[in-house]
């Protein structure tokens, strides 16, 4: 079979996620194969290919598994934590833009910094700060300030600390 060259103006992209989220064990394999090995894909197509095989290995795993909606939700937290930011030592926050439509979701954009995040924060700028005077890293002389004023408890950027 001739494959088929694409771009990402041809938004194939939209129909692959869509059929992802139809997938089951059964099926997955045929649409792994479909994904990666019928297209040629570009520099941007192939970003997509292996985002709608993760988002389609996802749901024929969830359909095996019998996960509820809840647990479902933190499937992609351990995505992003083990493929993005395997060196996170502070949190993530993720922010639904589309939650700023209703006027009963402006706690969500409030500048509040749970006290267990906060800790951490205050806690891997001492690690690094220790790192520093060990001579293990080097630090720029504002970065070095700003380290010191979080451990000695000065959130900084406007934030507070609170509960979500």
């Amino acid at each position: 079979m001739k494959k088929i060259k694409v771009v990402e103006e041809d938004n194939l992209q939209d129909q692959w996620f869509n059929e992802a989220a139809k997938q089951k064990r059964e099926t997955y394999m045929d649409f792994f194969s479909h994904i990666m090995d019928d297209y040629v894909h570009d520099y941007g197509t192939a970003v997509h290919a292996v985002g709608a095989c993760a988002v389609g290995a996802a749901w024929a795993a969830c359909d095996i598994a019998g996960l509820t909606g809840f647990q479902a939700s933190f499937v992609m937290w351990d995505f992003i934590r083990h493929w993005t930011y395997r060196n996170n030592k502070c949190g993530l926050r993720l922010v639904n833009w589309d939650d700023m439509l209703y006027p009963q979701c402006e706690y969500k954009f409030e500048k509040r910094i749970h006290p267990d995040i906060w800790k951490g924060i205050q806690d891997e700028a001492k690690k690094r700060l220790a790192e520093y005077r060990s001579g293990n890293i080097s630090l720029h002389e504002d970065v070095k300030k700003h380290w010191e004023s979080i451990v000695s408890g000065k959130v900084p950027f406007g934030f507070e600390i609170g509960e979500d």
